[in-house]
Parts: structure tokens; C-alpha cells; sequence
């Protein structure tokens, strides 16, 4: 597009009015079960799965990579079929405690985000 507006990808960089505003070497992306995405402002996505974890028993999850500070939010659900419910307490930057309802052994799905 041309005009007062300009934006431009060359395949790794794109300009906005010939000024890079995202270069695919400043963002850092590993996928998976396990993975984080770290983008170059700061923002830093990580998700993972635990191993099985038994019911009613408060468990410490540690994040791969540390925060800076506690994580802005985090979201967790049980690996199963059957509904269950998870609390997730105890955040530091560098991970939670989770406890889940479900009746047995189960694997717990997260997902955090923060700043690094």
C-alpha cells in the first residue's frame, strides 16, 4: 500500500512508513505442548502441560522460563474428558500452585502471560 500510509514485509520485516515495526529475529517463537512466544516490546506468552498431578493436592507448576514480575494472568483447565475444576494461587514470576477437583491423576493445561 502507498500513500500516507505505507506498510511493507519483505519477508522478515515489516515497515510502516519505512520504519520496522516488527522484525521476525526480534520475536521469539517455540512451539508445542510446551512452547512461549516472546515479543520484542516485552510481552511474554508461555503454556504448557504438566504431568499428572493428584486430585485435592496443591502442586507447583514451574514456569520454563521466569517473569520479571508475577505473570498478568494465567488460565488453567484439567487434561480430561469429564469436567473438573482448577484453582491456581500462589503466582510468582517464576510459577503457580494448582489444585484440581478432578477424581483421578490428571495433567493440568496453563497458560500465562507477563513481561520478561
Amino acid at each position: 500500500m502507498r500513500g500516507i500510509f505505507e506498510l511493507d514485509f519483505d519477508g522478515n520485516v515489516f515497515n510502516h512508513n519505512n520504519s520496522p515495526v516488527w522484525k521476525n529475529s526480534n520475536n521469539i517463537l517455540t512451539t508445542g505442548v510446551n512452547g512461549r512466544l516472546q515479543l520484542a516490546n516485552g510481552l511474554f506468552l508461555q503454556w504448557g502441560r504438566s504431568g499428572n498431578i493428584t486430585p485435592e493436592t496443591s502442586t507447583r507448576i514451574v514456569f520454563p522460563v521466569a517473569f520479571s514480575a508475577s505473570p498478568m494472568t494465567v488460565v488453567a483447565t484439567v487434561d480430561a474428558n469429564e469436567a473438573a475444576s482448577v484453582s491456581v494461587g500462589a503466582g510468582t514470576n517464576t510459577g503457580i500452585s494448582v489444585t484440581h477437583n478432578h477424581p483421578d491423576d490428571r495433567p493440568i493445561m496453563w497458560y500465562a502471560i507477563g513481561v520478561v
